[in-house]
């Protein structure tokens, strides 16, 4: 029988399963707070879906003013917008360079003396009591076992907390969200551009230096311009229906020239729990992009010296696993703006399905209210030293929809890993912690709770 050759036991006081949205700042706010934290990461730097699956600019929560409940949060927007990676539209500030976030995040976690663990991935898990005894892990170093007093997933998939048997859900009759692998153009003559999108579609190119185009393919029976020109380029044969089903395309603030593609999606392409699917969706969709740069090339001008400047390292997943908490945040929460006395966040955010009926379904509520994230909907009811956080958390397939958003998601990666830190130092199980004296100490490090 075959035994893992385990190479070393390491320790911290907390460990983070994922550097991404929710886990950078988990890792970050508990060292902040205290606590030996260390990120485990699979990729190569932090910022997860934001900067390596591309997913730019921030959507916006529709609070009054965009607000931010997590402090970390708006720090990081700040040490983007002092050097000139970030700026906005409106109220939203979230138009940043994703790039250059990988520095902040990084630098922001070197300050707090959060450690990193880069190209590392997990393995397996360890429990015992209701406890998460241990992680495996496998880098350079080979299998490494860590232990640690508190765990957070922000694996996005829910991974450490499925493989410890917490009970999860995952999509709608059968299906998760569509899925996508996004991509950055570069070559752009933005003036150029934005005068004949100006021509095609008035209004949709927001000014010529913070280009902005988008279509969806029901546009057509409406008369929208690019849309039109879209199905001339599928009547063409030079690209297929199902590159064009949805298309939006973002500004990169500090990239001349650049612009960020929300899309292609993996149309009809739903089990992003299947590794096989979603070996597919990454295939499909970058032959996708290739048809897409020659359609820009051919019919759109100001980007005739257009080119594929990167394709995202990760997929764009908007939804795989959700656990199964103490509290499941639901669509009638929504849609009744419900409010906890335990909440961490704060949102207006519309429910937002891609793929629903082969399209885009979106719900949002009434103007001036909004929703709240309560604490519980991190705490798995299996394990008392465990946190979920990001889009993994324990809500319905509708709900999650609405609280998958960056803003929400950093929102509950700082009240993790202030949970964690209170946890490790009081000596207390996280779910025993009191939600709101996390929340009083997010506003006292400058969060916003309306």
């Amino acid at each position: 029988m075959n035994t893992l050759n385990i190479k070393a036991t390491r320790k911290h006081d907390v460990i983070v399963i994922g550097g991404g949205t929710a886990g950078a700042l988990a890792g970050i706010a508990a060292a902040r707070q205290g606590a030996d934290a260390l990120i485990i990461e699979r990729e190569s730097a932090l910022g997860g879906s934001a900067t390596m699956a591309q997913v730019t600019p921030l959507m916006a929560n529709h609070l009054v003013d965009n607000i931010d409940q997590s402090g970390l949060s708006k720090e990081l927007t700040k040490r983007l917008k002092a050097d000139g990676y970030c700026n906005g539209f409106g109220t939203n500030d979230g138009y940043f360079n994703l790039e250059m976030m990988k520095f902040a995040l990084e630098e922001m976690a070197v300050e707090a003396n959060c450690k990193l663990l880069y190209n590392a991935q997990y393995i397996a898990v360890e429990t015992a009591d209701k406890k998460i005894k241990a992680v495996i892990v496998h880098s350079r170093d080979g299998l490494v076992r860590y232990e640690a007093n508190v765990f957070i997933d922000a694996s996005g998939d829910a991974v450490l907390a499925n493989d410890a048997g917490v009970a999860c859900e995952a999509g709608e009759n059968g299906k998760n969200q569509q899925m996508s692998l996004r991509f950055m153009m570069g070559g752009i003559n933005f003036a150029v551009a934005h005068a004949f999108f100006e021509e095609v579609a008035p209004g949709m190119s927001v000014a010529a230096d913070r280009l902005y185009l988008a279509s969806l393919w029901k546009w057509l029976k409406e008369g929208h311009g690019f849309t039109s020109l879209l199905k001339k380029g599928v009547d063409d044969g030079v690209i297929e229906v199902a590159d064009v089903t949805y298309i939006q395309a973002f500004w990169q603030p500090g990239m001349e020239g650049v612009l960020a593609f929300n899309c292609p999606e993996a149309y009809q392409l739903y089990q992003a729990n299947d590794a096989e699917c979603v070996s597919q969706v990454i295939m499909r969709c970058r032959a996708s992009a290739k048809r897409l740069l020659a359609f820009f090339n051919k019919y759109v001008k100001g980007f005739e010296n257009a080119f594929i400047l990167s394709t995202a390292p990760m997929p764009g997943i908007r939804e795989s696993r959700r656990i199964v908490g103490r509290y499941v945040v639901t669509a009638d929460d929504y849609k009744n703006c419900r409010k906890f006395d335990d909440a961490i966040a704060q949102t207006a955010y519309p429910i937002d399905i891609h793929g629903w009926d082969d399209g885009v379904l979106l719900r949002g509520m009434p103007d001036g209210e909004f929703m709240e994230v309560p604490y519980r909907c991190m705490l798995p009811v299996e394990y008392d030293n465990l946190l979920v956080a990001g889009r993994c958390l324990s809500a319905d397939f509708l709900a999650q929809s609405a609280l998958r958003i960056q803003l929400t998601c950093r929102a509950m990666g700082e009240a993790a890993g202030i949970a964690a830190a209170t946890s490790v130092k009081d000596g207390t199980d996280v779910c025993d912690i009191d939600g709101t004296t996390i929340r009083d100490t997010m506003i006292a490090n400058g969060g916003i709770f309306l």
